[in-house]
């Protein structure tokens, strides 16, 4: 007797070097490779994340602390949908938490510690403020969208200067949350 036929497992695709450059256009159709559950069509310059989480994929050649850098603008309704949540975790150790409360575009960081990297990766973006446009607008989209993603960027880190100017473009990587926009000569500090 032959027995039970055996069930076919198609072979997991090779996860690909994170680019040279370290800079990855997340709305470019090459990396697709890149990306795991979560993620919509491009619709350049970005790629919203769908649902509550969203996966990003990258093969390490060397296992040294490094700084994820993430482009991304927040979907929010004004009055009914004010912060969008995202809790950044790779290999499933919790790295970062950010808050986003601001319409535009902002770049924030999360450090990617030596012990916590593989050679295989999975950067995790947790997304509970996901929600469809239809609940807001009454509109057709029904996807639950979060942010949008322009680019992610993988480098060393950086020693930080003696002084930092927080009026600097060069600061806002580094400020985290509970900053303002630039006002004339400072920012001010925002929340609790």
């Amino acid at each position: 007797s032959l027995g039970a036929p055996r069930a076919v497992v198609p072979p997991r695709p090779t996860i690909p070097s994170f680019p040279k450059d370290g800079r990855l256009r997340v709305s470019a159709i090459e990396s697709d490779r890149f990306l795991g559950r979560g993620w919509g069509r491009p619709e350049e310059p970005f790629r919203w994340t769908e649902g509550h989480e969203a996966e990003l994929l990258f093969r390490l050649d060397e296992r040294r602390g490094r700084v994820l850098f993430v482009r991304l603008k927040p979907f929010l309704v004004s009055g009914r949908l004010d912060t969008q949540r995202v809790d950044v975790s790779i290999n499933g150790r919790p790295v970062a938490a950010w808050s986003l409360r601001a319409p535009g575009e902002t770049v924030r960081s999360a450090f990617l510690p030596a012990d916590a990297l593989a050679d295989e990766n999975v950067v995790s973006f947790g997304l509970p403020d996901a929600a469809p446009p239809s609940r807001f607008t009454g509109g057709p989209d029904d996807r639950e969208l979060a942010v949008a993603v322009e680019w992610a960027d993988r480098r060393r880190p950086e020693a930080l200067p003696d002084t930092l100017d927080f009026t600097q473009a060069a600061a806002v990587p580094l400020l985290g949350e509970g900053w303002s926009r630039i006002e004339g000569p400072f920012r001010w500090t925002e929340g609790s």
